[in-house]
C-alpha cells in the first residue's frame, strides 16, 4: 500500500520539484554556482598535497567539478524568463549563459540589457562580455552597440580585427574589409608611437592580420604580413612562431593533411585522414596538460550530441609531452597507456584521439585548444580563433548541407 502510495505522489514530489527549480532567482543561481567554483578550487588547492594515484584521482575530482559547474548553469539557463526582471538579474543571467558558453543566449540576454537600460552600453565589462560573445555570430549586431573608443587601444585594435573575421566568416566581404582598414590604420597610428606599441602583441597581430588577408582573397599580402615580421622578429622563438603562420595559410582552402600519427585512441584501426570523404570533420587540437581544452569538452560533447549526424565527426589529436600529470621521463608507449587508459576514460571522450608527433606543426597549430573544420570532400574549410561553439556548430550544419 505504502508503495502505491508513494507512486501516486511521485508525479506531485516531481512537479513541486520543478516548480521550486524555477523558482530560484538568478542572484541565488549564481551563489549555488559560485560555490561550485570555490568548491573546485578547493579541490585543485589540495593537488599539491597528493602523490601517485591519489593525485590522479584529486584532478579527476577538479575536472569533475568544473563540468558540474557548467552543467548547473546549462541547467539554470532553461529556465530563464525575462518579463519583469531587474538590470541585476539580467546581467546575472548573462554571467550564467556565459559559464554554459551559450553564446548566442548570452548575446540575446546583454541586448535585451542594453534595450532596457540604454546607460548599460557604457558598462565596460558588460560591453566586454557581450563583444567576446557576438562578433563571430552577429557582428552587425555589434555596430548598434558597441562605442570601439571605450576600449583602450590595444583592445580596440583586436576589436576590429575580430569583427573583420565575424564578417568575412558570414561572408560579408564589404564590412570586413571596413574593419581590416580600421585595424591596419590603428596599428600604424600604434606602431608610430614607442609607448603604445609596447601595449600590442605585435607576433599575436601578425597572426589575425595574414588570416584576415587571406579570408579576404589577398594571399599574397597574407604572406608579405609573415615575410615582413620575420625581418623584425629574429629569435628561434618568434621564427618558429611565424612558420607555423605560414603553415596555417598553407592549410587553408586545401586538402587535410594525414595526421603523423604515432598511436590512436578509441578506434579499432587507424584513420587515414586524407582519404576520409562525405563527412564534416572537427579536429580538436589538445594537449592533456591544458586546462581550457578539458574544461571545453563538455561543449564539444554537446555539438556532438546535437548534430548527431553520420556525416559529422570529431577527431582529437595530441602530442607527446615526455610525462603525464605527475609522473615524468615517460616513453612514448608509456605516455600513450596513460592517455588510453585514464586521461580517455576519465575525460569520457566518445571520439577518436591521434597522438601525433608532427600535426600539430604540420598544421600551424601554436595554442591549445584549436579548431580545424574540414569538409565532405576533403578540404580545410575553417579553423583559427574560433572558441565560440555556437558559431562552430553553425558551420558544421552549413557544411553538412553542402552536397559533395
Amino acid at each position: 500500500m505504502r508503495k502505491n502510495v508513494l507512486w501516486i505522489l511521485l508525479p506531485g514530489l516531481i512537479i513541486i520539484s520543478c516548480n521550486l527549480q524555477k523558482a530560484v532567482t538568478p542572484e541565488e543561481q549564481q551563489g549555488v554556482l559560485d560555490n561550485l567554483k570555490v568548491e573546485a578550487a578547493n579541490a585543485y588547492n589540495e593537488l599539491h598535497e597528493k602523490t601517485g594515484n591519489d593525485y590522479l584521482a584529486q584532478r579527476d575530482r577538479y575536472y569533475a567539478l568544473k563540468h558540474k559547474w557548467i552543467k548547473t548553469a546549462e541547467g539554470f539557463t532553461k529556465t530563464f524568463t525575462y518579463d519583469n526582471r531587474t538590470e541585476d538579474e539580467i546581467r546575472r543571467m548573462s554571467y550564467i549563459a556565459d559559464i554554459a558558453k551559450k553564446e548566442q543566449l548570452v548575446a540575446d540576454i546583454i541586448k535585451i540589457d542594453f534595450n532596457r537600460f540604454p546607460e548599460s552600453v557604457t558598462v565596460f565589462d558588460l560591453v566586454q562580455r557581450y563583444f567576446s560573445n557576438a562578433y563571430l555570430i552577429e557582428p552587425q549586431e555589434i555596430e548598434k552597440y558597441v562605442n570601439f573608443k571605450m576600449f583602450p587601444k590595444g583592445e580596440e585594435l583586436y576589436c576590429y580585427a575580430m569583427l573583420s573575421l565575424g564578417f568575412s566568416g558570414l561572408g560579408n566581404i564589404l564590412k570586413a574589409n571596413e574593419y581590416f582598414g580600421k585595424m591596419n590604420n590603428l596599428l600604424a597610428e600604434l606602431i608610430e608611437d614607442p609607448n603604445l606599441r609596447r601595449t600590442i602583441p605585435l607576433l599575436h597581430i601578425v597572426s589575425i592580420r595574414s588570416l584576415v588577408a587571406w579570408r579576404l582573397g589577398e594571399p599574397d599580402l597574407a604572406y608579405k604580413y609573415i615575410e615582413d615580421a620575420k625581418k623584425e622578429f629574429t629569435r628561434e622563438s618568434e621564427q618558429l612562431l611565424l612558420e607555423l603562420y605560414t603553415n596555417r595559410l598553407k592549410v587553408l582552402g586545401n586538402r587535410a593533411l594525414s595526421l603523423g600519427t604515432q598511436h590512436w585512441i578509441g578506434t579499432k584501426k587507424p584513420l587515414n585522414i586524407s582519404t576520409i570523404k562525405g563527412k564534416v570533420i572537427l579536429l580538436d587540437f589538445f594537449t592533456w596538460n591544458c586546462e581550457t581544452c578539458i574544461i571545453n569538452l563538455p561543449f564539444l560533447k554537446r555539438i556532438n550530441n546535437q548534430i548527431h549526424n553520420k556525416d559529422f565527426m570529431i577527431i582529437g589529436v595530441t602530442e607527446y609531452l615526455g610525462r603525464y600529470e605527475n609522473v615524468e621521463n615517460l616513453s612514448e608507449e608509456q605516455e600513450y597507456n596513460y592517455m588510453k587508459n585514464h586521461f580517455y576514460k576519465k575525460r569520457k571522450i566518445s571520439w577518436p584521439v591521434s597522438m601525433s608527433k608532427i600535426s600539430r606543426y604540420d598544421y600551424g597549430i601554436n595554442i591549445a585548444p584549436t579548431y580545424i573544420l574540414i569538409d565532405k570532400a576533403g578540404v580545410v574549410r575553417d579553423g583559427y580563433f574560433i572558441s565560440n561553439y555556437t558559431y562552430l556548430k553553425n558551420k558544421i550544419e552549413l557544411l553538412l548541407k553542402e552536397d559533395y
